[in-house]
């Protein structure tokens, strides 16, 4: 466990909690000039149904993923980054198609272009 978690954090990864209940564009982590997010891990909850889209800024990571009512879905992949900024400065949004409570986590670090 403990190698694990020193895996992490020389990574210089951060949990960033994600709260929002925005229709459309809602940032969750806003990146460092010259830099791109790197997320490890990333589990969301929502408590109506709703369709939520990952994206670097404005370009879409991801088509639609639907939701149901109280679901729950996570991506992990062992200290391999599944979403990656797509150019510097592209913070790290999730778009929802109407106003529901989403509630979850992000682990993620900031890298050189």
């Amino acid at each position: 466990m403990a190698d694990e978690l020193w895996a992490w954090l020389s990574k210089g990864v951060t949990t960033v909690a994600i709260n929002t209940a925005v229709s459309g564009d809602n940032t969750i982590h806003a990146i460092t000039a010259g830099k791109r997010f790197c997320v490890y891990h990333l589990w969301l909850q929502a408590e109506g149904a709703v369709d939520v889209i990952l994206k670097s800024g404005s370009t879409s990571l991801t088509g639609p993923i639907t939701f149901a009512a109280n679901a729950e879905k996570e991506w992990k992949n062992s200290g391999v980054g599944i979403f990656v900024g797509r150019t510097t400065g592209q913070n790290f949004v999730l778009n929802l198609s109407g106003p529901v409570q989403v509630n979850g986590f992000a682990l993620l670090s900031e890298m050189n272009a």
